[in-house]
């Protein structure tokens, strides 16, 4: 459906307040856009547009997969067994914003390469 051009989220959702004020784009623009392509099969493309879209869009590949196979077959996973702990959820939290911060950065340098800044 999203390949076909049947959902616009810009319908929906608008045009970034953010961009809007300043003229860059924000840490999440491009990520709803990144996600149709991966969902459509376009990964290398969805990696190309917002990289910490496509991160997460295939780290919810792994995660359902892994949830499909415990779920419906009872397989049992070990190295998901391990308690998690207070570092463990820090570190996570880090991993993210580092992957948000690393997405924004390549957003901002295609944004910043197309107006023409040096």
């Amino acid at each position: 459906m999203a390949a076909r051009g049947w959902i616009e989220p810009a319908r929906y959702f608008g045009i970034c307040g953010f961009q809007q004020a300043c003229g860059l784009p924000c840490p999440g623009c491009y990520v709803t856009r990144s996600a149709m392509l991966f969902a459509s099969g376009h990964i290398i493309e969805s990696f190309c547009l917002q990289p910490a879209g496509a991160v997460f869009c295939g780290m919810s590949v792994v995660v359902a997969v892994f949830a499909l196979l415990i779920s419906v077959f009872g397989v049992n996973f070990s190295f998901l067994q391990r308690r998690i702990t207070g570092s463990v959820i820090c570190w996570a939290v880090v991993a993210v914003l580092i992957v948000f911060a690393g997405g924004w950065a390549v957003t901002l340098c295609r944004a910043l390469v197309e107006s023409g800044v040096p």
